[in-house]
Order: structure tokens, then sequence, then C-alpha cells
């Protein structure tokens, strides 16, 4: 059986690279003893495989890996069984069968929704240059790949923006962007948009709200498809 994983990367975890993180999850399989299935060939590796890659600085409520097992075990065993193991670091919180045939995770996610949270900014400052950039019909910016540096509008990848203002002069931005293999920003490029005076990016706690799957105005996470697909 295939199971999906939900997973959470919390405050301790959020300065492990992807290859750390890879690494820790596939020890937590090992230690838990869970029935994991190995990879033919002459350096068998367990089947597992992951979303797309969290940042190094980044926390995330919603994350996923999936691993094919050899024996058939609930949803909620495994949870129980692989958080026992787990580290501080990270948390499963739901888990759910593959059946059929799905198309890879990598291939399908198509956004991410981002928390930022803002210390000693002043939030109707935040707010106003929020609906300047949405009010935008294109932003250039220099956008560097590993052959070269290209203009590129990115304002068709920022779906929307929401500010809240918060306790403790502090406030809060919901971005809603595209995150995928064909469609990408990156989210600390959307946050430079915001560098000006009484803006402090530097200080910015951010967290990965979700991958999803964007049909229209409608955002699915990778567990509501299996359920709206499968």
């Amino acid at each position: 059986m295939k199971l999906r994983v939900k997973y959470k990367v919390t405050e301790e975890g959020r300065f492990l690279g992807h290859l750390d993180l890879t690494r820790t999850i596939m020890k937590v399989l090992r230690r838990a003893d869970l029935p994991v299935m190995l990879s033919e060939g002459f350096n068998p590796h367990p089947r597992l495989s992951f979303a797309m890659p969290l940042s190094v600085g980044h926390t995330g409520d919603g994350e996923f890996f999936e691993v094919v097992l050899k024996e058939e075990i609930t949803e909620e065993k495994f949870i129980d069984i692989f958080n026992k193991f787990a580290p501080q670091a990270i948390e499963a919180v739901e888990a759910k069968e593959v059946k059929g045939n799905h198309k890879s995770m990598s291939s399908i996610i198509n956004s991410a929704i981002y928390s930022l949270d803002f210390v000693e900014t002043d939030c109707a400052l935040l707010s106003k240059r929020a609906g300047d950039i949405l009010a935008e019909n294109e932003i250039l910016i220099l956008k560097t790949s590993k052959k070269k540096t290209k203009e590129a509008d990115i304002r068709p990848y920022i779906y929307d923006i929401i500010v809240a203002e918060e306790k403790n002069k502090k406030c809060n931005l919901e971005v809603y962007i595209a995150h995928g293999s064909k469609e990408n920003l990156k989210v600390q490029e959307l946050l430079n948009l915001f560098s000006l005076e009484g803006i402090f990016i530097e200080k910015v706690s951010i967290k990965r709200k979700g991958l999803y799957v964007k049909k229209d105005n409608e955002y699915l996470d990778l567990m509501e498809v299996l359920t709206n697909v499968g």
C-alpha cells in the first residue's frame, strides 16, 4: 500500500535543509520499524517521495511525503507510531492511502499559501503596499537561474495578499502564490516587494501553510485531491 502523509516542520526543524529532512524522516521510519518497502537493485532504499522542498529557515504546516509499505496498516496507527519516534522538528498530522493511479505530488502542485509575521512594522503601511502590489498589471524583477539572469513579470503569480493586524505590534500577511514545476514564485521574491521604509522584511517569520492544487479560485490540498479525484 502507498500512504500520503501530511506533516509539520516546527520551529525546531526550520533550519533543516531538504536533504537533512529527508534523512530524518527515513531514520524515523527505520527506528519505528514500520514495514517500508525498499527499491530493488544493488543499493536498495526506502520507496519514499516528497512534495516541493521547504526553504531553510521556514516552518511548514502542510508538508507531504509518500511512502510505500509492504503490509497494510491503518492511517491512524501509522501516524501514532511515526510520531512516537519522531523528533520535535517534525510531526505527522494526517495520512491517507493512495489508491489507483495518481500523478506525482510535484507534478500537480501549482500553488502555496504562506503566512508572514512582521514585527515593529506599521500595519497600515503594510496594507497599503499590499494593495499597491495587487493593483499593478505588471511587476518586473530579475530572476536568476543556474544558467542565466533574466527579467520576468511576476504579477500573474501573485494571486492574493491578505493583511491582518495582530497584538503586540505584529502584522500578518497571508499570501497566495504560484508554486509549482511550471509556474513558480519564491516567497522571498514577493517579500522583497515590501522592502520600504517602515517595513522590516529582515525580521519576518515565514510559515508555509500548505501546498495546493488551484482550480479557478479553489485551493485543494493534497489530501483533498485524493478524495475528489481518487
